[in-house]
């Protein structure tokens, strides 16, 4: 059933992508150069296009990953003491006015 549901994820993010990029084109130049002359096409494109986004929005707010606050937490503060902690006071300490 999960490779079932990864794969249906998959196509779901490639049909995201795909009207992602296409949005990324053909708005710009809808809004610069046929300002005025909008068919029916484009707002029909543009209503389906904004529909699925939002429908994606709703799908991923509802399927989000649980996990324990404090477990997660404590992971991260561990992992940035023993990485970037050093460094980010010697830059900081460097930079504040004393």
């Amino acid at each position: 059933m999960r490779v079932r549901l990864a794969s249906c994820r998959l196509y779901w993010d490639l049909v995201m992508l795909v009207l992602l990029l296409a949005n990324m084109i053909t708005l710009p130049v809808a809004i610069s150069f046929f300002n005025d002359d909008l068919s029916a096409h484009w707002i029909i494109f543009n209503g389906v296009c904004d529909t699925v986004f939002l429908t994606d929005l709703i799908i991923n707010f509802r399927t989000g990953a649980s996990y324990d606050l404090t477990k997660f937490l404590s992971e991260v503060i561990a992992l940035n003491i023993s990485t970037f902690f050093q460094f980010s006071f010697l830059y900081y300490s460097t930079i504040l006015p004393n």
